[in-house]
C-alpha cells in the first residue's frame, strides 16, 4: 500500500512523488495507492509512476483520489508490458479542485493484456480530466478503457482516450467506453474516444453515453414509498457499483467501494 498525506502549512506547497514498479517474469502484485489531505488546504500533487512489467508479470493497480478541495492533481503513469503480461489499473476520484489522471501504455508483447478502468464522482466546481492512450505495439494484444462518472452542480468531466493499433499488431481486441450520469443542467462532460488502426485483422470498438436518471425508474422506487433522496441514492449507488466489478482483487474491491459509499 501507498500512502500520500498532504498536511496544511504555511505558503502553497507542491508534491512531487516518483514511483517505479518493476515486475519480474511471471511475478504478481497487487498495489493500493490513495492520496489524502489532513483538511481543506491548497497544493500542487504530482506524482509520476513507471511501471515495467516482464513477460507473463501479472500487477493490478488501484489508486484512490482523495486530496483536498482546494487541491491540484497531475497524475502521470506510464506503463511498459512484454509478452503475456497483464496490467490491470482503477481510479477513483472524488477529490481535488482540478485533477488529472494520465495513463499510458504500451504493448510490447505478444499476448499482452490491459484494462484501465475508473469512477469519478464530482460536486461544486471540481474538474477530474480522464486522459489515456494505449499502444497496441504487438499481435494478440487486449486492451479495455471503461470509465464511469457522476457530476453535480457546476463539475466537469473528461474522458480522452485513444488507442493505437499499429501495422504488425494483427488480431489486437481493443474496446473503449465512456459514461457519465448528470445530476445538474450545469454540470459538463466532454467525451472523446478515438481509434487510430493500421492494422486490417483486428476488432475494435469505441462508445460514450450521457445521460439522466431514468424518469421511470424513479417512479417505480416512488410508488414503493421510497422518498425523492433516497431513491436517487440508490440510483447512482446502482451506476456506480455495477462498475466496481472490473476490480478483481477483493480488497481493492472494498476500499474503493467504502470511498464511493462516503461520497453518496
Amino acid at each position: 500500500e501507498l500512502l500520500f498525506v498532504a498536511a496544511p502549512g504555511t505558503g502553497i506547497p507542491a508534491y512531487h512523488p516518483r514511483i517505479s514498479i518493476a515486475a519480474g517474469a511471471n511475478s504478481r502484485a497487487v498495489i493500493q495507492e490513495r492520496h489524502v489531505a489532513l483538511g481543506d488546504c491548497e497544493y500542487w500533487s504530482n506524482p509520476v509512476t513507471a511501471i515495467n512489467l516482464d513477460r507473463g508479470a501479472r500487477v493490478r493497480h488501484y489508486k484512490l483520489q482523495n486530496e483536498s478541495p482546494s487541491a491540484w492533481q497531475t497524475a502521470l503513469t506510464k506503463a511498459r508490458l512484454a509478452g503475456e503480461a497483464e496490467y490491470e489499473n482503477f481510479i477513483v476520484s472524488t477529490g481535488g479542485r482540478f485533477a488529472r489522471n494520465e495513463i499510458e501504455v504500451a504493448l510490447e508483447g505478444a499476448g499482452a493484456s490491459c484494462t484501465l478502468g475508473g469512477s469519478f464522482m464530482l460536486v461544486g466546481s471540481q474538474q477530474v480530466d480522464n486522459r489515456l492512450y494505449v499502444d497496441h505495439a504487438a499481435p494478440d494484444c487486449v486492451s479495455r478503457q471503461v470509465y464511469k462518472g457522476v457530476l453535480d452542480e457546476k463539475a466537469h468531466g473528461v474522458f480522452q482516450a485513444k488507442t493505437l493499433v499499429q501495422r504488425d499488431a494483427q488480431k489486437s481486441d481493443g474496446q473503449q467506453l465512456s459514461r457519465a450520469l448528470m445530476l445538474s443542467p450545469d454540470a459538463v462532460m466532454d467525451a472523446k474516444p478515438e481509434l487510430e488502426i493500421y492494422a486490417d485483422d483486428v476488432k475494435c470498438s469505441h462508445g460514450a453515453t450521457v445521460g439522466e436518471l431514468d424518469d421511470e425508474q424513479m417512479f417505480y422506487l416512488r410508488a414503493r414509498g421510497i422518498d425523492e433522496a433516497t431513491a436517487r441514492g440508490l440510483l447512482i449507488a446502482a451506476f456506480l457499483n455495477e462498475h466496481l466489478d472490473l476490480v478483481t482483487d477483493e480488497s481493492a474491491r472494498e476500499m474503493l467501494g467504502g470511498a464511493v459509499s462516503e461520497w453518496l
